[in-house]
């Protein structure tokens, strides 16, 4: 078809249709309020292509792991077959522009500059190089 020939719109649906419905990470775009628009834009998946499946995934896999501390939230997750294999990025999470990983903000507080509040600056740290801090949790830090 030339540019001057109309094309049937049923035709373009159609392709439309089968291309939506044919790849597996494809959902219809939850619209019931802006809070489940804003939590399906941060869902994360390791289904898909390349990825596991619901009905072959072990527990192993589902269960929750260190280094999702801060960057994928454990109680978002789905139903049925597919639990722990989708959640939802934690609210400060963010994906490095670099490698693509999701890092997780950390205060980063040295023995001189314990006493000073206002001199603690916010690092993003991914999972492989967290391993090389000490994290503590707020209430430790705090009198």
């Amino acid at each position: 078809p030339s540019p001057s020939t109309p094309t049937s719109c049923s035709c373009m649906i159609l392709l439309l249709f089968m291309c939506f419905n044919s790849y597996p990470l494809s959902q219809v775009f939850d619209q019931t309020n802006p809070l489940t628009q804003t939590v399906h834009g941060r869902k994360v998946s390791c289904l898909g292509p390349g990825g596991l499946t619901g009905r072959t995934a072990s527990f192993r896999r589902r269960d929750i792991h260190p280094s999702h501390y801060g960057r994928i939230c454990p109680i978002d997750t789905s139903e049925g077959i597919n639990v722990g294999l989708t959640g939802s990025l934690a609210i400060h999470a963010r994906i490095d522009h670099l490698w693509g990983s999701i890092e997780s903000p950390f205060y980063e507080i040295s023995a001189e500059k314990a006493k000073e509040k206002k001199e603690r600056q916010v690092v993003y740290l991914s999972p492989n190089r967290d391993e090389y801090y000490m994290i503590a949790a707020h209430e430790i830090l705090c009198p």
